[in-house]
């Protein structure tokens, strides 16, 4: 009988030859592997730049209705309300303090309704300039709701009159999301 000792000393390079071969197929692998993740990273990336608004880093307007409608289907023992909010002369505010001090308002804003919907099932987005729609669990005090989004642009710029405006469709059974949307678009008009 040959011992292992034995049999890699008479077949040396036959080892070497075959170790070096599984080192190489091994690096080969991790290296491909390593640029799958990148590159499927780099899909995500792009993804979420194109799901998200920019600005606040809320949804956009097309991926929102889409997630908004699959909640609806998915999950439809959750009541959800539908509520539009937009600011108030927000052009002007714009004009008269600079696009950049807009931005800020908008983001402070986003930001607020981040924190509202932080711990629930709810979404949100930002449609053009500054109207946001926001699919939430009902809620029982949406007055307090808009007061808390009120209270958080009156801190941030206190010498600003930036009022905020809000209209709710409450969950009715047989509306999809866009009906309620659309409803809620209309109370928010008319909330002046």
């Amino acid at each position: 009988p040959i011992s292992f000792l034995e049999y890699l000393k008479e077949n040396l390079t036959m080892v070497i030859a075959v170790t070096a071969v599984t080192v190489a197929l091994i690096l080969f692998l991790l290296l491909r592997s390593v640029r799958a993740e990148n590159k499927a990273s780099e899909g995500r990336q792009i993804i979420s730049e194109a799901e998200h608004d920019k600005l606040t880093g809320l949804y956009n307007r097309d991926f929102f209705v889409l997630y908004a409608n699959r909640l609806c289907r998915e999950h439809p023992e959750i009541h959800r309300d539908a509520v539009v909010m937009n600011i108030e002369r927000f052009h002007s505010l714009n004009t008269l303090n600079g696009r950049d001090f807009g931005d800020e308002v908008l983001r402070t804003l986003g930001a607020a309704i981040e924190d509202f919907l932080t711990g629930t099932d709810g979404i949100a987005a930002r449609l053009e300039g500054d109207t946001f729609e926001i699919y939430c669990p009902s809620q029982a005090d949406y007055r307090a709701v808009l007061n808390r989004f009120q209270s958080r642009l009156d801190e941030r710029f206190p010498s600003a009159d930036i009022r905020v405006r809000m209209g709710v469709m409450p969950w009715q059974e047989g509306l999809r999301p866009e009906q309620m949307f659309d409803r809620a678009r209309s109370a928010c008009g008319m909330a002046r």
